[in-house]
C-alpha cells in the first residue's frame, strides 16, 4: 500500500480509501487523455486549411481562364509584335554590319589617295597594320581580315587566327607567308619577326581580285567563296579599287584595291543568339545568286564540308538537314525564283504548323541574301503527328503526373488507330477528296502493265505501294458515300471482293502453339494489308481461313473489277514468294515441314451487289458488308480446292479481264442472289434464291515481258495452251456435245500433263450423252 501525501497542503491528509480512489481516477484521466489525442491531418483546423487552399486555386485557375478569353486577342498581336521584331532584328543586324565594313573601306580608301605609295612593303604593312587594330577594336566580331591586293593576286595585310593577330604575304601561286603580330594592344607596328612563323600552300583562286575589276572605283561586296588552304572559313568580301592612283597596267582596270574580309560565321553567331528567345525558331541566310546558304543559327553545322581531294561541297537549304532543309522544301516550292521578291520586301508564308518570314536584301554593293525566319507554330496531337513527340524532363511532381497520363492517352490513341478501318483513319486525317482524273490514268497504266510471272507482279505491287504515299498526300481516295462515314447508314454498292483462301490453316492452329501462328501469319497479314492500302483497298474479316480485301464498299472505284482480276494474281505472287522466302526459313515451320508443303494459298474473286455501311449504335459503330458473298465465296473456294486451282474468278471478273489474263471455264455452280443478306442455313430453300454463275481459272499474263520477245515461240506456245479448251467450251455451250467430247480429247491427248479440270469437263460431257 502506499501512501499519497499532498504537497500543496502538507497538514492535510486523506482517509486510506480516498487517496485510492483519487489514484485510480488520475491514472485513468491521464490514460484517456492520452488515447483522444487527435492527429493534425484530420483536425478541423487542417480541413479549413485544405477548403480555403483549394477554393483559393479554383478561384486562380477561374480567373486564368477570364483573363485568357479576354486577353487572348491582345497576347496573339503582342506575339506578332514580338515575332515582328525579332525577325527585324536579324534584317537590322545583317544590314548594320554591311554599313560598318563599307564604311570602314570607303573611310580606308578615302586616307590612302594621299601620298600613299602601294608599292613599298614597308608602307603596306604599316596602314593595314594600323587600319586592322583599330578595326579589331570596335568591330572585333566581324573582321578576319583587312589587306591590300592588285589586280594579278598578290595581296599584302592582316589576317586574326584566333587569339592571334598575323601579318600575311599571299602571292597568287607561291607559298603564302605569315607573321605573327606580337602584344598588337601596346605596340603601333607589328612587332614580329624576320622569318614568318607559317607557310601555307599558295591560295588557290584570285577571286577578290576579280570580283574588284566588276565594278572599278567602287565599293562591291563578293559572293561567299572558300580555299582549300583554310578549309575552316568560308569568306565573304567587301572590296573597292582604285582607279585613280598610281598605273594601271594593260588589261586591268584598276592599279590596287583595299579589301576587308569577314566570315560567315560571324552572321550564324549572330542567329544563334536571336534564336534562343523564341523557343522552337530557326534562321538562315542564303545567297541568292548560288542558293549556298551562307549563315544558320545552328551551332553545330557547317556551311561548308571539304572531301578528301579538296573539292568542297557547299550546302544548300534543300540538303542542310533538320529544320532548315524543311522550310527550304516550302520556300522552294512557294517560289519558282527569289527574283519574286520584290527587293528590300518582306512577305510571310503560313503553314499548318509553320510560319515563316522572308526578306531579300539588296544593296548597291551587289549584296542580294533571302532571310528566312521559321518559328515553329505549334505541333498538335490533333494533327495525329504521334511518333516525334517528346516531353521536357520536370521536377514538378504534379507535372510528371501530367505528363505520365498524357503520355498513357498518347499510347491508348496509337492502340485505337490500330482497329479503325484505313478508309475512316484516311478521312480522320483529312486526306480523303474526290477521285481525279490521275487516279483513272494510273488505274489504266495498271491494266496495260499486268504481268505474268510473279517478279513482274512484285515489281507492279513494288510500284504501286511507293505511289500510295503520293497518292495519299494528294488525296485521290475518290467519290464519298451517300451517307455520312461517320454516322449510321447503309447504302447499297457494287463490291469486289479479293479473298485469300489459306489451305492448311487448320492444322497449323492444331498443331502450333496459336501465338507462335500469329507471328507466323504477321508477314502475310502485312503485304495483304499493304496491297490493300496501295490500291484503296479495304482489309475485311478474317474468318474461315479467309482474308478479303473489298474494292468499292466505301468509295466509288472506277474500274474495281478489272483491279479485283488484277490484284488477285499480285497478292498470290507476294504471298507465295512469302512462303518460299519467311515462311520456309521460319524455326517452327522447319520442325513442321509436312504442315508447311500442306499449306498453300488459293485466291479467289468475285463481284455482287450488298448493303455496306456502319450499323450499330450512335456510340458504337460498326462497318458492315451485307450480302450473300460470304457463302458465294465458299462455293468458290470448294471449287479451287477441287481442282487444285491457285485463281478462281466470278464470271462478271471474268467479263471485265479485257484479255489481259487467260482464262478459262472451270465449272457452273449454283450461288445465291445479291439481294438476300442470311446464310441459307438459317432459311428454308423456297426463301433463298439461287441464280446459276460460271466459274473460271485465272492464268498467265497476255502482256510480253521486256526480255520474252526472244522467246517468242514459248510466248506463243503459252498463250494457247488453251486453245483447243476453249474450243471445246464453245461447243459445250452451243450444246454440240460430241464435238466438244472429241476436241477434249484431243487436248488432254497433246497435254503431257494431267489436268483434272479438263478431264472432270470431259466426264460431264459425257454424262449429257
Amino acid at each position: 500500500m502506499t501512501r499519497v501525501k499532498p504537497t500543496s497542503s502538507p497538514e492535510k491528509s486523506y482517509p486510506i480509501e480516498e487517496q485510492n480512489q483519487l489514484l485510480e481516477s488520475t491514472s485513468q484521466s491521464s490514460f484517456e487523455k492520452d488515447e483522444s489525442k487527435p492527429s493534425f491531418f484530420s483536425s478541423i483546423k487542417f480541413l479549413l486549411m485544405l477548403m480555403i487552399s483549394l477554393l483559393v486555386l479554383i478561384s486562380v485557375i477561374v480567373l486564368s481562364v477570364i483573363w485568357i478569353s479576354t486577353f487572348s486577342s491582345s497576347i496573339a498581336e503582342q506575339s506578332t509584335k514580338v515575332r515582328e521584331e525579332d525577325f527585324s532584328k536579324i534584317v537590322s543586324f545583317i544590314e548594320r554590319t554591311l554599313q560598318d565594313v563599307l564604311l570602314v573601306v570607303e573611310s580606308v580608301k578615302a586616307q590612302l589617295y594621299n601620298d600613299f605609295n602601294y608599292l613599298d612593303p614597308i608602307s603596306l604593312e604599316r596602314h593595314t597594320y594600323k587600319t586592322f587594330k583599330v578595326v579589331k577594336n570596335y568591330l572585333r566580331q566581324v573582321v578576319l581580315a583587312v589587306y591590300i591586293g592588285y589586280p594579278d593576286g598578290s595581296n599584302y595585310g592582316m589576317v586574326n587566327l584566333g587569339d592571334s593577330a598575323q601579318y600575311f604575304n599571299t602571292t597568287l601561286g607561291l607559298d603564302q607567308y605569315f607573321w605573327e603580330c606580337r602584344d598588337i594592344a601596346s605596340n603601333e607596328y607589328c612587332n614580329r619577326t624576320v622569318e614568318p612563323n607559317v607557310v601555307i600552300p599558295p591560295f588557290t583562286s584570285n577571286y577578290v581580285a576579280q570580283f574588284a575589276s566588276t565594278n572599278p572605283g567602287n565599293p562591291v561586296v563578293t559572293l561567299s567563296y572558300a580555299d582549300p588552304t583554310m578549309p575552316q572559313f568560308v569568306f565573304l568580301t567587301t572590296v573597292s579599287s582604285f582607279t585613280n592612283v598610281g598605273t594601271i597596267k594593260p588589261g586591268d582596270n584598276f592599279s590596287f584595291h583595299f579589301a576587308f574580309d569577314m566570315s560567315v560565321a560571324t552572321v550564324s553567331n549572330f542567329l544563334i543568339e536571336i534564336t534562343k528567345s523564341v523557343r522552337g525558331s530557326t534562321a538562315f541566310v542564303i545567297e541568292k545568286k548560288t542558293d549556298f546558304i551562307i549563315a544558320s543559327d545552328d551551332p553545330d553545322a557547317v556551311v561548308a564540308t571539304w572531301d578528301n581531294q579538296g573539292v568542297i561541297h557547299r550546302k544548300t537549304a534543300l540538303d542542310f538537314g533538320g529544320d532548315i532543309s524543311v522550310t527550304g522544301n516550302i520556300i522552294y516550292n512557294r517560289f519558282k525564283t527569289f527574283n519574286e521578291i520584290a527587293c528590300n520586301t518582306k512577305q510571310d508564308l503560313t503553314t499548318l504548323i509553320d510560319f515563316i518570314s522572308i526578306q531579300r536584301l539588296c544593296t548597291n554593293e551587289g549584296i542580294d541574301w533571302p532571310f528566312n525566319n521559321l518559328i515553329q507554330a505549334f505541333e498538335m496531337v490533333s494533327n495525329m503527328e504521334l511518333e516525334n513527340l517528346h516531353l521536357y524532363k520536370t521536377r514538378f511532381s504534379e507535372v510528371k503526373s501530367l505528363q505520365t497520363h498524357f503520355k498513357s492517352m498518347i499510347g491508348r490513341i496509337k492502340l485505337y488507330r490500330r482497329f479503325i478501318p484505313p478508309h475512316l483513319l484516311m478521312q480522320l486525317d483529312g486526306n480523303s477528296q474526290k477521285e481525279s482524273t490521275q487516279e483513272s490514268n494510273n488505274e489504266n497504266h495498271e491494266s496495260s502493265t499486268a504481268v505474268s510471272n510473279s517478279k513482274r507482279e512484285e515489281s507492279m505491287y513494288s510500284k504501286s505501294s511507293r505511289s500510295h504515299s503520293d497518292l495519299r498526300q494528294s488525296g485521290k481516295f475518290g467519290k464519298q458515300p451517300t451517307g455520312n462515314m461517320f454516322s449510321l447508314y447503309l447504302e447499297k454498292r457494287k463490291v469486289t471482293f479479293v479473298n485469300t483462301y489459306m489451305q492448311g490453316l487448320n492444322q497449323w492452329l492444331l498443331s502450333i502453339n496459336p501465338n507462335e501462328c500469329v507471328n507466323i501469319l504477321s508477314d502475310i497479314f502485312e503485304s495483304v494489308g499493304q496491297i490493300a492500302r496501295a490500291n484503296n483497298g479495304q482489309i475485311g474479316k478474317f474468318e474461315n481461313e479467309t482474308l478479303s480485301i473489298h474494292f468499292n464498299a466505301t468509295n466509288d472505284q472506277s474500274n474495281h473489277q478489272l483491279k479485283g482480276v488484277q490484284m488477285s494474281s499480285i497478292v498470290l505472287a507476294k504471298l507465295n514468294s512469302i512462303k518460299e522466302g519467311k515462311l520456309s526459313k521460319n524455326s517452327i515451320l522447319k520442325s513442321h515441314q509436312a504442315l508447311l508443303n500442306d499449306f498453300k494459298f488459293r485466291i479467289v474473286a468475285h463481284c455482287q451487289s450488298n448493303l455496306c455501311g456502319n450499323v450499330g449504335s450512335k456510340q458504337v459503330m460498326n462497318f458492315s458488308v451485307l450480302g450473300s458473298h460470304q457463302y458465294n465465296t465458299e462455293v468458290m473456294i470448294e471449287i479451287a480446292n477441287r481442282f487444285d486451282l491457285d485463281i478462281v474468278i466470278s464470271e462478271e471478273l471474268f467479263e471485265k479481264n479485257n484479255n489481259q489474263f487467260q482464262a478459262r471455264y472451270v465449272d457452273t455452280k449454283d450461288m445465291i442472289e445479291d439481294d438476300y443478306y442470311s446464310s441459307p442455313l438459317l432459311a428454308s430453300t423456297q426463301q433463298v434464291a439461287y441464280h446459276a454463275r460460271k466459274i473460271y481459272e485465272l492464268g498467265e499474263s497476255n502482256d510480253v515481258t521486256a526480255d520474252e520477245w526472244m522467246y517468242e515461240l514459248e510466248a506463243k506456245e503459252k498463250k494457247n495452251r488453251w486453245l483447243k479448251y476453249h474450243q471445246a467450251c464453245e461447243l459445250f455451250f452451243a450444246s454440240q456435245y460430241p464435238q466438244a467430247v472429241q476436241v477434249l480429247e484431243e487436248y488432254l491427248t497433246e497435254k503431257k500433263t494431267s489436268d483434272s479440270v479438263a478431264e472432270s469437263f470431259l466426264d460431264r460431257i459425257k454424262h449429257l450423252l
